[in-house]
């Protein structure tokens, strides 16, 4: 009896784990260049073509927020490069923001961030390393002319503790558990 609970406890243990490692999928963002006329009537149109200084863009962002995704201590910022940025507002929200302004030289583009601010809000030592392994920032930049670019950040640092439920926390847990078993057989038998 005793035997069969601990394996039930033990089997429970290594299917748990897996499911607890529940992935809320990731924030993503894009910006592309739309047609200016038709953006101020609600309507992105994608558009391939150089702008000239003084003329007026617009660039459709789209921002896809997973339902459960936590969005505290994100920051959005728009650095535009030979440019200008009007209008437009954009929400952690999922959605398409149209934001326009006005091309001040040739070579302008602009970058989207949500730049994740947690690492700049820890107090405790726990939440920095939490901050740290966790970096939720996301840049999208559209050359005003080109298609956009996807960036995704370069972590500074080298993650070597596996995440909740991957293979090598439940190969882990087999070993403790067959470590254990193995002491319960010996014990039996020792004492009979």
């Amino acid at each position: 009896m005793r035997k069969l609970l601990f394996l039930a406890v033990a089997l429970v243990m290594l299917i748990a784990l897996p499911v607890s490692a529940l992935d809320l999928g990731k924030l993503t963002l894009t910006v592309q260049p739309v047609d200016y006329v038709s953006a101020l009537a609600g309507i992105a149109k994608p558009v391939s073509k150089t702008y000239a200084a003084n003329e007026r863009y617009a660039v459709a962002v789209t921002v896809n927020v997973p339902q459960y995704y936590d969005v505290t201590n994100l920051q959005i910022i728009g650095e535009p490069t030979n440019c200008t940025i009007e209008t437009g507002e954009i929400k952690l929200e999922s959605g398409t923001y149209i934001v326009t302004g006005t091309v001040l030289a040739p070579g302008a583009s602009i970058k989207i961030t949500f730049r994740d601010n947690a690492i700049y809000t820890a107090t405790t030592a726990e939440q920095l390393y939490q901050a740290l392994q966790n970096d939720r920032t996301v840049s999208a930049a559209a050359a005003l002319g080109q298609t956009y670019t996807q960036e995704s950040p370069d972590q500074p640092y080298i993650s070597g503790i596996p995440q909740t439920g991957d293979r090598a926390g439940v190969a882990g847990l087999v070993l403790i558990v067959a470590a254990a078993y193995v002491l319960l057989i010996r014990k039996k038998v020792s004492a009979a």
